[in-house]
């Protein structure tokens, strides 16, 4: 695997901080080679791009913070580099956080956790899997329920595609991971029932958009903020 070569204004002493984010740094450098490996099998270049990924890191060291920051990186940016992911899935959840508390605070919104997903899938079938996948989630989405002017009660969503690996059958699984955002009064469905979103519902309504014939896998469930104690808070405005 190839060393960082890092680059901080600072000396080059290490806290405790920094050698965990070098720990890390090194275990999503190593997962990304062990990718590159699968992809020259059947795209060499792809496979040569992801190995060189992350080969060099700069640092920049501020008085104010205790750790380096990562200021620049020279990244392959395709889709299924751990590295890659996980530095744009830092940036969208930071960006995300901010929208979602504007959401709970100015529009007093709560939130919904809704995971869409269907069977693992191979390296050569994977991009035909996501094209399927998108596909559904436009028929998904077009539900009465997403549809205010319909009665709808979701308000908005954010959908976010992530793609794991299984390293024992070599398989693919990709899946949406969705927050749907919705007034207080949605968790009362006993005066709503029609307009309440089940688990069933879900799964019946993800089966049919994507058109198979098995049942797929639909999680649901509510988002809580906690406590600094890791404690879920039932309402953080009661």
């Amino acid at each position: 695997m190839n060393n960082f070569q890092l680059n901080s204004t600072k000396n080059n002493t290490k806290n405790q901080e920094e050698i965990l984010q070098e720990l890390k740094l090194n275990f999503l450098k190593k997962s990304s080679v062990k990718m590159a490996n699968i992809f020259l099998d059947f795209d060499k270049k792809k496979g040569a791009r992801m190995i060189d990924c992350a080969k060099v890191l700069l640092f920049k060291k501020f008085e104010q913070i205790e750790y380096r920051k990562l200021f620049k990186a020279f990244m392959c940016k395709i889709l299924l580099c751990p590295f890659c992911m996980t530095r744009k899935s830092i940036l969208i959840g930071n960006n995300l956080y901010k929208v979602l508390q504007f959401g709970a605070d100015e529009k007093k919104l709560e939130y919904i956790h809704l995971t869409l997903a269907l069977k693992n899938c191979k390296i050569n079938e994977l991009k035909d899997t996501i094209e399927l996948m998108l596909k559904a989630f436009e028929k998904f989405r077009k539900r009465d329920i997403f549809q205010e002017r319909r009665g709808g009660t979701i308000k908005g969503w954010f959908r976010n595609l992530e793609i794991t690996f299984n390293q024992e059958d070599k398989t693919f699984h990709p899946h949406f991971h969705i927050l749907l955002a919705v007034e207080k009064s949605y968790f009362f469905k006993e005066t709503n029932p029609d307009k309440y979103l089940t688990q069933e519902v879900a799964l019946q309504m993800w089966k049919e958009c994507l058109g198979v014939d098995y049942l797929p896998t639909t999680d649901l469930r509510k988002v809580y903020y906690l406590d600094e104690n890791g404690n879920k808070i039932i309402n953080l405005r009661d």
